[in-house]
Protein backbone atom coordinates (compact mmCIF):
# COMPACT_ATOMS: atom_id res chain seq x y z
CA UNK A 1 0.00 0.00 0.00
CA UNK A 2 1.48 3.12 -0.90
CA UNK A 3 2.20 5.61 2.08
CA UNK A 4 -0.67 8.07 2.52
CA UNK A 5 -3.41 6.33 0.74
CA UNK A 6 -6.45 5.89 3.22
CA UNK A 7 -8.28 2.42 3.77
CA UNK A 8 -12.09 2.80 2.75
CA UNK A 9 -14.85 0.32 4.44
CA UNK A 10 -17.71 -0.22 2.19
CA UNK A 11 -20.87 1.61 2.23
CA UNK A 12 -24.21 0.52 1.46
CA UNK A 13 -26.74 2.17 -0.39
CA UNK A 14 -27.51 4.33 2.45
CA UNK A 15 -23.80 5.16 2.85
CA UNK A 16 -23.36 2.81 6.74
CA UNK A 17 -21.60 0.29 6.71
CA UNK A 18 -22.43 -2.86 5.24
CA UNK A 19 -21.96 -5.12 8.42
CA UNK A 20 -24.11 -2.45 10.45
CA UNK A 21 -26.87 -2.66 8.35
CA UNK A 22 -26.80 -6.46 8.47
CA UNK A 23 -27.20 -6.78 12.19
CA UNK A 24 -30.88 -5.92 12.49
CA UNK A 25 -31.61 -8.34 10.24
CA UNK A 26 -28.95 -10.63 11.96
CA UNK A 27 -30.54 -10.46 15.05
CA UNK A 28 -34.30 -10.72 13.45
CA UNK A 29 -33.44 -14.30 12.36
CA UNK A 30 -31.94 -14.96 15.70
CA UNK A 31 -35.14 -13.58 17.22
CA UNK A 32 -37.32 -15.54 15.13
CA UNK A 33 -35.08 -18.71 15.58
CA UNK A 34 -35.47 -18.61 19.44
CA UNK A 35 -39.46 -18.16 19.22
CA UNK A 36 -39.74 -20.68 17.30
CA UNK A 37 -37.64 -23.11 19.60
CA UNK A 38 -39.93 -22.15 22.38
CA UNK A 39 -43.46 -22.93 20.50
CA UNK A 40 -42.01 -26.02 19.61
CA UNK A 41 -40.18 -27.08 23.03
CA UNK A 42 -43.43 -26.08 24.47
CA UNK A 43 -45.85 -28.39 22.46
CA UNK A 44 -43.28 -30.84 22.99
CA UNK A 45 -43.01 -30.99 26.60
CA UNK A 46 -46.85 -30.88 26.89
CA UNK A 47 -47.58 -33.81 25.06
CA UNK A 48 -44.62 -36.01 25.38
CA UNK A 49 -42.97 -35.12 28.68
CA UNK A 50 -39.73 -33.02 29.55
CA UNK A 51 -37.75 -35.92 30.24
CA UNK A 52 -38.65 -37.53 26.40
CA UNK A 53 -38.22 -34.85 24.35
CA UNK A 54 -34.53 -34.30 22.66
CA UNK A 55 -33.15 -31.62 22.19
CA UNK A 56 -31.74 -32.52 18.47
CA UNK A 57 -35.61 -33.21 17.26
CA UNK A 58 -36.18 -29.55 18.26
CA UNK A 59 -33.76 -27.93 16.20
CA UNK A 60 -34.61 -30.27 13.02
CA UNK A 61 -38.36 -29.18 13.37
CA UNK A 62 -37.67 -25.58 13.76
CA UNK A 63 -35.39 -26.00 10.67
CA UNK A 64 -32.47 -24.87 12.78
CA UNK A 65 -28.79 -26.29 12.98
CA UNK A 66 -27.95 -27.85 16.62
CA UNK A 67 -25.34 -25.11 17.68
CA UNK A 68 -28.15 -22.42 16.71
CA UNK A 69 -30.41 -24.23 18.89
CA UNK A 70 -27.24 -24.36 21.72
CA UNK A 71 -26.39 -20.79 21.06
CA UNK A 72 -29.81 -20.26 22.81
CA UNK A 73 -30.19 -22.04 25.28
CA UNK A 74 -28.11 -24.98 27.15
CA UNK A 75 -30.68 -27.56 27.98
CA UNK A 76 -34.29 -28.64 28.09
CA UNK A 77 -34.30 -26.94 31.91
CA UNK A 78 -33.62 -23.66 30.52
CA UNK A 79 -35.88 -24.02 27.90
CA UNK A 80 -38.66 -25.01 30.16
CA UNK A 81 -37.80 -21.98 32.70
CA UNK A 82 -37.57 -19.40 29.68
CA UNK A 83 -41.54 -20.68 28.89
CA UNK A 84 -42.51 -20.56 32.28
CA UNK A 85 -40.72 -17.82 33.65
CA UNK A 86 -42.78 -14.60 31.73
CA UNK A 87 -46.24 -16.31 32.38
CA UNK A 88 -45.79 -16.34 35.80
CA UNK A 89 -45.00 -12.89 36.15
CA UNK A 90 -47.62 -11.85 33.76
CA UNK A 91 -49.97 -13.57 36.54
CA UNK A 92 -49.03 -11.70 39.19
CA UNK A 93 -49.26 -8.29 37.37
CA UNK A 94 -52.88 -9.46 36.58
CA UNK A 95 -53.87 -10.56 40.30
CA UNK A 96 -51.99 -7.21 41.31
CA UNK A 97 -54.37 -4.67 39.40
CA UNK A 98 -57.68 -7.25 40.18
CA UNK A 99 -59.41 -4.62 42.78
CA UNK A 100 -62.35 -6.02 44.93
CA UNK A 101 -64.76 -4.64 47.25
CA UNK A 102 -65.83 -7.94 48.44
CA UNK A 103 -64.30 -11.08 49.50
CA UNK A 104 -66.67 -12.85 47.03
CA UNK A 105 -65.62 -10.38 44.28
CA UNK A 106 -61.86 -11.10 44.97
CA UNK A 107 -62.31 -14.95 44.64
CA UNK A 108 -64.27 -14.30 41.43
CA UNK A 109 -61.63 -11.86 40.21
CA UNK A 110 -59.24 -14.65 40.74
CA UNK A 111 -61.20 -17.18 38.38
CA UNK A 112 -61.50 -14.54 36.05
CA UNK A 113 -57.84 -13.78 35.97
CA UNK A 114 -56.48 -17.54 35.64
CA UNK A 115 -59.15 -18.46 32.92
CA UNK A 116 -57.70 -15.49 31.47
CA UNK A 117 -54.28 -16.35 31.46
CA UNK A 118 -55.20 -20.30 30.53
CA UNK A 119 -56.70 -18.49 27.09
CA UNK A 120 -53.32 -17.05 26.54
CA UNK A 121 -50.67 -19.62 27.85
CA UNK A 122 -52.52 -22.91 29.15
CA UNK A 123 -49.53 -24.88 28.12
CA UNK A 124 -46.95 -22.96 29.66
CA UNK A 125 -49.67 -23.21 32.84
CA UNK A 126 -49.87 -26.59 32.24
CA UNK A 127 -45.84 -26.97 32.49
CA UNK A 128 -45.79 -24.92 35.77
CA UNK A 129 -47.61 -26.90 36.82
CA UNK A 130 -45.96 -29.91 36.13
CA UNK A 131 -42.98 -29.55 36.77
CA UNK A 132 -42.37 -25.76 38.52
CA UNK A 133 -44.70 -25.52 41.32
CA UNK A 134 -43.51 -28.31 43.57
CA UNK A 135 -39.47 -27.66 42.90
CA UNK A 136 -39.09 -24.09 41.57
CA UNK A 137 -35.76 -23.62 41.80
CA UNK A 138 -34.51 -20.39 40.21
CA UNK A 139 -38.08 -19.39 39.99
CA UNK A 140 -38.88 -19.79 43.46
CA UNK A 141 -39.73 -16.26 43.93
CA UNK A 142 -41.84 -15.88 41.63
CA UNK A 143 -43.72 -19.35 42.70
CA UNK A 144 -43.50 -17.82 46.17
CA UNK A 145 -45.52 -13.81 45.16
CA UNK A 146 -48.43 -16.04 43.21
CA UNK A 147 -49.28 -17.96 47.09
CA UNK A 148 -48.97 -14.88 48.80
CA UNK A 149 -50.89 -13.25 46.04
CA UNK A 150 -53.44 -15.99 46.53
CA UNK A 151 -53.64 -15.51 49.88
CA UNK A 152 -54.88 -12.14 49.96
CA UNK A 153 -57.47 -13.46 47.92
CA UNK A 154 -58.70 -16.08 50.08
CA UNK A 155 -57.93 -14.95 53.88
CA UNK A 156 -60.77 -12.48 53.75
CA UNK A 157 -62.83 -15.61 52.81
CA UNK A 158 -61.54 -17.01 55.88
CA UNK A 159 -62.01 -14.34 58.33
CA UNK A 160 -65.93 -14.21 57.10
CA UNK A 161 -65.98 -17.67 58.51
CA UNK A 162 -66.48 -18.92 54.34
CA UNK A 163 -63.37 -21.03 53.53
CA UNK A 164 -63.96 -24.91 54.01
CA UNK A 165 -60.29 -25.25 55.10
CA UNK A 166 -57.37 -23.47 56.57
CA UNK A 167 -55.78 -20.21 54.16
CA UNK A 168 -52.53 -22.31 52.78
CA UNK A 169 -54.81 -25.20 52.09
CA UNK A 170 -57.08 -23.31 50.31
CA UNK A 171 -54.35 -21.83 48.44
CA UNK A 172 -52.91 -25.24 47.51
CA UNK A 173 -56.04 -26.49 46.53
CA UNK A 174 -56.58 -23.62 44.16
CA UNK A 175 -53.70 -23.14 42.52
CA UNK A 176 -53.29 -26.97 41.75
CA UNK A 177 -56.86 -28.00 40.95
CA UNK A 178 -57.63 -24.69 38.79
CA UNK A 179 -54.91 -25.46 36.03
CA UNK A 180 -56.43 -28.65 35.85
CA UNK A 181 -59.69 -28.00 35.79
CA UNK A 182 -59.43 -25.36 33.04
CA UNK A 183 -57.61 -28.17 31.35
CA UNK A 184 -60.28 -30.69 31.37
CA UNK A 185 -63.01 -28.06 30.54
CA UNK A 186 -61.33 -26.26 27.75
CA UNK A 187 -63.59 -27.87 25.52
CA UNK A 188 -66.99 -27.14 27.29
CA UNK A 189 -69.20 -24.43 25.84
CA UNK A 190 -70.56 -23.23 29.22
CA UNK A 191 -66.59 -23.57 30.54
CA UNK A 192 -66.05 -20.74 32.43
CA UNK A 193 -69.72 -20.97 34.25
CA UNK A 194 -68.08 -24.40 35.00
CA UNK A 195 -64.54 -23.02 36.08
CA UNK A 196 -66.72 -20.27 38.54
CA UNK A 197 -68.98 -23.32 40.10
CA UNK A 198 -66.54 -25.98 40.46
CA UNK A 199 -63.85 -23.42 42.28
CA UNK A 200 -66.31 -22.29 44.48
CA UNK A 201 -67.29 -25.91 45.67
CA UNK A 202 -63.80 -26.74 46.25
CA UNK A 203 -62.49 -23.70 48.84
CA UNK A 204 -65.97 -22.26 50.24
CA UNK A 205 -68.49 -23.84 52.45
CA UNK A 206 -72.01 -24.41 51.03
CA UNK A 207 -74.63 -22.35 51.36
Amino acid sequence: MEKGTKTTEKKGAAGEPRMKRRLPRVERRRERARKRILEIATERFVDVGLDRVRLEDVADEADISRATLYSHFASKEEILREVIRPVLEELIKAMKEKKAGTAQQGLDNLIEVYTAMWDENGDALTLALRYILHDPGDLAELVSKIQSQTDSVLRPLNSDGLLRMKTDLARNAFIQTAIVLLDVLKNESNREALFRESIRALVLKKG
